[in-house]
């Protein structure tokens, strides 16, 4: 079962299935079984979804499909200028100018007065 779950990248339907149990035994085990849940907790699903999604959007960028290359090339080749970044800046690329409004209850204006 922990190799199905690996396999299945932690979908337990999955793993169930492949090995001909029901979820109600793997939710079972884990219940009783202090070894089996401890071996389950230490799966990285996270990591096992990630290498399996980096592993498809390499694929698709080794057939050049565009879309996949330059998501790649975003995520991969940050430190070479291809990361996304806005820079915001002023008119005729000045520095941005603000000014700040400030707006008072009656309340307040007159506390500010005295």
């Amino acid at each position: 079962m922990l190799d199905a779950l690996e396999q299945a990248m932690g979908i337990v339907t999955t793993a169930c299935k492949v090995v001909g149990i029901s979820r109600q035994t793997h939710y079972r085990w884990c219940e009783d079984d202090e070894e089996y849940r401890e071996a389950c907790s230490k799966l990285d699903t996270k990591k096992l979804k990630g290498d399996f999604i980096e592993s498809k959007l390499l694929k698709l960028v080794d057939k050049e499909i565009p879309s996949a290359v330059i998501h790649a090339s975003k995520t991969y080749n940050r430190e070479r200028g291809y990361g996304e970044r806005i820079e915001l800046t002023g008119e005729d690329g000045r520095p941005i100018q603000w000014e700040e409004i400030k707006t008072y209850s009656n309340e307040q204006e007159e506390e500010e007065r005295e």
